[in-house]
């Protein structure tokens, strides 16, 4: 018998499900990767890359776990 995975539809613009990221759209890959550096280096690394980039992020990040 086949499994059914439930999806939850949020309105955030990152999605973390602790092994997977995912997001949808140009400005939403900026905000994936910055919340990959943050979840890697820290949020001081983070804002350094996006001083560097001249990107501010806006958006939420949904975490499941």
């Amino acid at each position: 018998m086949k499994r059914r995975h439930l999806m939850q539809a949020t309105a955030a613009r990152v999605v973390d499900d602790g092994d997977l990221l995912t997001s949808a759209g140009i400005p939403r890959g900026l905000e994936l990767a910055l919340w990959f550096v943050e979840r890697t280096y820290g949020p001081e690394m983070s804002m350094n890359v996006e001083m560097v980039l001249e990107y501010e992020r806006r958006g939420l990040v949904y975490r499941s776990r």
